[in-house]
């Protein structure tokens, strides 16, 4: 499970998917905890910036076009 995260770049959710085609079930956050317990895990920095919730409404109520 380490080399498809050295190697490849594979998130938790990568390599959990991938896990289970090959008959294991693990799920995203345990693949996330050992990959984490390992010190193979990249987090971030500083956390992502949030994209500008943009407003709008229609001109009329119920106005579908």
């Amino acid at each position: 499970m380490y080399h498809l995260r050295t190697e490849y770049g594979w998130g938790p959710d990568k390599i959990s998917k991938y896990m289970k085609k090959k008959g294991v079930l693990l799920g995203q956050p345990s693949v996330y905890r050992i990959l984490k317990k390992k010190g193979v895990n990249r987090p971030l920095e500083k956390p992502r910036k949030r994209l500008k919730y943009i407003r709008w409404e229609r001109d009329a109520p119920n106005d579908l076009l």
